[in-house]
């Protein structure tokens, strides 16, 4: 089996950034992916650049902080950052128009910074929301990038099977070692992570804090490493999938 250990919300703040890194080195992550308008964006850009073997995606954004384009009519609340998931959900209203333009402003920041992306995905599973699908995969189209399986329908072939349920109450090193027939009857897997060091800013910023650091500390864990070994579980980031 191959698998992809993707680490969300590169950039959002420093612990953040720094909790990702620290599972990257010395743990079992192997992705990331960046947010373009995270609070600490420009050092995450910095230390993508000084670990060449994680790969980098792009986080797109649309339920969290400010948009990288302005003069939006359906994105914004009025205060002129974007709507809250739980607002989306509750009432979706975006403009899909609006939303190409918003997303790809994000991907040519990121390009623009020197920056090769190796996948998208979307921050809260936008992209499963309402019509985005199509945009979503629109912009994967465009740019030739794989993106996450994580649609309202999931596609059964050509992307590879996504996990999202290490959060919250199943962080746990058990779910890695006592997972094995969940996971190897795929050839090919990406499960979502969150690491991170729990600062002053991701407490600012995000209810779902505390639980990074179990996520960190599971993700470095001797025990889960041992797992990958004795299943011969090859560790890929996107790249590799081409």
């Amino acid at each position: 089996m191959r698998l992809i250990v993707n680490a969300d919300d590169f950039g959002l703040c420093p612990g953040v950034n720094h909790g990702i890194i620290m599972a990257h080195e010395n743990g079992i992550v192997t992705s990331t992916t960046m947010m373009m308008n995270g609070y600490a964006i420009d050092e995450a850009v910095e230390l993508a650049t000084h670990y060449p073997k994680l790969g980098v995606g792009i986080h797109l954004v649309l339920t969290s902080g400010k948009p990288i384009l302005t003069n939006h009519k359906t994105l914004t609340n009025e205060k002129g950052i974007f709507k809250s998931q739980h607002d989306l959900l509750n009432h979706f209203d975006l403009d899909s128009e609006e939303v190409y333009r918003e997303l790809k402003a994000q991907i040519e920041k990121f390009i623009g910074l020197n920056l090769v992306p190796d996948h998208l995905d979307s921050h809260h599973h936008v992209q499963s929301f309402g019509d985005l699908g199509e945009v979503f995969l629109e912009l994967s189209k465009e740019y030739r990038l794989p993106i996450r399986n994580k649609f309202k329908e999931p596609f059964s072939y050509g992307l590879i099977k996504f996990f999202d349920d290490f959060y919250a109450d199943n962080v746990s090193v058990e779910y890695f070692t006592k997972s094995e027939n969940k996971f190897f009857q795929y050839e090919s897997v990406e499960i979502m992570t969150h690491p991170a060091i729990v600062d002053d800013d991701l407490l600012k910023l995000t209810s779902y804090n505390q639980n990074r650091n179990k996520e960190l500390n599971v993700l470095v864990n001797k025990e889960v490493k041992k797992w990958i070994d004795v299943n011969q579980i090859e560790l890929i980031n996107y790249k590799q999938l081409k």
